[in-house]
This record gives structure tokens, C-alpha cells and sequence, in this order.
């Protein structure tokens, strides 16, 4: 029963946000496990996420620990890995 639950919050957990779309000008969509969808304002970003902007757009992503990412024009940004506990153990991969 205890290794249930460790596997359940394991997966809450990779599936968190870790994050969320600040601001956006122009047109972006969000790459998921499940296909692409519309990215909007105050949207929630989660591991695994990849953002995909197109001519004359940007976007803005807050994650947890504030910092700020600026994503510009024809680009594509993935959000491999997040951790953050406000610890030295916290780790990004982008």
C-alpha cells in the first residue's frame, strides 16, 4: 500500500505545474503528450511542455521560483525538467 501511494504522488507530481504563461503577443501554441492546443494568457506550463511561437510572437512563462523565461519569434522551447524547493537540491533542464 505505501509504494501506491509514493507511485501516486510520484505521478501528481510530474504532471505539476511548474509555472504559467505571464504574457503573449501574437500566436503560440503548447506542444503536450496529447497534441498541440492554443497557448493563452495564465496558462498553466508542466514538465514535458513545449512552447512553439510563430511569426511576430512572444511569450512570457513565470515559473515557480519566479524566474522569467522570454521566448521570441519561430521558436521552440521545451521544458524538459523542473524541480524547485527553494533548496540546493532544485534543478531545471530546458
Amino acid at each position: 500500500m505505501r509504494t501506491l501511494l509514493i507511485l501516486f504522488f510520484l505521478q501528481l507530481s510530474l504532471w505539476a505545474s511548474i509555472g504559467s504563461v505571464m504574457a503573449m503577443r501574437g500566436s503560440a501554441e503548447l506542444k503536450r503528450s496529447n497534441g498541440l492546443i492554443k497557448l493563452e494568457n495564465a496558462m498553466e506550463i508542466e514538465s514535458a511542455d513545449t512552447i512553439i511561437t510563430h511569426e511576430k510572437s512572444r511569450v512570457q512563462v513565470m515559473l515557480l521560483d519566479s524566474t522569467v523565461i522570454t521566448i521570441g519569434e519561430n521558436s521552440e522551447f521545451r521544458f524538459d525538467e523542473f524541480a524547485y524547493d527553494g533548496t540546493k537540491e532544485s534543478k531545471a533542464s530546458m
